[in-house]
């Protein structure tokens, strides 16, 4: 099937799309490592999986910009776009990542410090009675003059 050059342009600026989306999800799949720091056997794994979802979606762009029509410049719009994503605003993306990560994980701090707050206190306040127990029962062990045998 011939395409007219209108239609080339479109499919190839939309897999130029496409490769800005494809580096989008790199970023973030770079922040989830980042985040939990996996080891290298469940980072093979990730890796295996990363590149199998975006495998997908290209054949998905492929499939519903080109009608699944294969063609050179499909790959080199696809490639240029992720390019153009790294080398332009991928820093810029993982700073806002970054940032939201680390006011996501205080917010979590702070909420759990509210959360743990009661439970803390309850447990100060078993452990102040525990002391206080103990505290009295050695006092009258002392004055019954009950000392330890030791064998």
């Amino acid at each position: 099937m011939v395409l007219s050059t209108a239609n080339q342009a479109y499919v190839f600026l939309a897999t130029v799309y496409g490769g800005v989306v494809i580096g989008l999800f790199f970023d973030i799949y770079r922040m989830v490592r980042r985040i939990f720091r996996p080891g290298k056997f469940i980072t093979g794994i990730m890796d295996l999986i990363f590149w199998v979802i975006i495998a997908l979606f290209s054949f998905f762009i492929l499939f519903y910009i080109n009608d699944g029509q294969v063609r050179f410049y499909s790959f080199l719009g696809i490639g240029l776009g992720w390019g153009l994503y790294i080398l332009s605003i991928s820093q810029f993306i993982m700073w806002i990542f970054d940032l939201i990560y680390k006011w996501v994980s205080k917010l979590l701090a702070w909420i759990f410090k509210i959360i743990k707050w009661p439970f803390v206190k309850i447990f100060q306040g078993i452990n102040k009675v525990a002391r206080t127990i103990k505290k009295n029962f050695r006092r009258k062990k002392a004055s019954a003059g009950v000392t330890r045998d030791i064998n």
